[in-house]
């Protein structure tokens, strides 16, 4: 039987994802996205420093999100895409131009921006969230 190989995982990147999990000890159940804000307007607010299409409802987000993507890079455009869950690795969720975040990209941005993560009190999703706007504006 063929099984494939999955990629081995540096321990850098481990650091990461074990830092990125823990925040969910941040969750609570009384959700605001006051915290997210907060942590963005601190960053001089990335999210706003290219255009964003924001796919809403029940479902097929996911689908049409990866086609109106791959349209717009088809057309010239850069694109920036955010999707959950992933299905092998976490970097699936954060791609620009179809292409996964790389190991390194994704661990600069964690260690650059830990210390701020945890002073917000960032969830998981949040911290995701904000990384991925963090990515797509450099």
């Amino acid at each position: 039987m063929l099984r494939k190989q999955l990629p081995q995982k540096s321990s850098s990147l481990e650091k990461a994802y074990k830092f990125l999990g823990g925040l969910d000890k941040n969750r609570d159940d009384h959700y605001t996205t006051a915290r997210i804000k907060e942590f963005l307007n601190y960053l001089n607010n990335p999210q706003y420093n290219y255009k964003t299409i924001h796919i809403a409802g029940t479902s097929g987000k996911g689908s049409v999100a990866v086609m109106l993507a791959k349209i717009l890079e088809e057309a010239g455009y850069k694109t920036g895409l955010i999707t959950s869950p992933y299905l092998v690795t976490p970097l699936e969720k954060i791609k620009i131009n179809s292409r996964n975040i790389t190991e390194n990209n994704l661990v600069k941005l964690v260690e650059k921006y830990k210390a701020e993560i945890k002073k917000y009190k960032l969830t998981y999703f949040e911290a995701f969230i904000a990384l991925s706007f963090i990515y797509f504006a450099d």
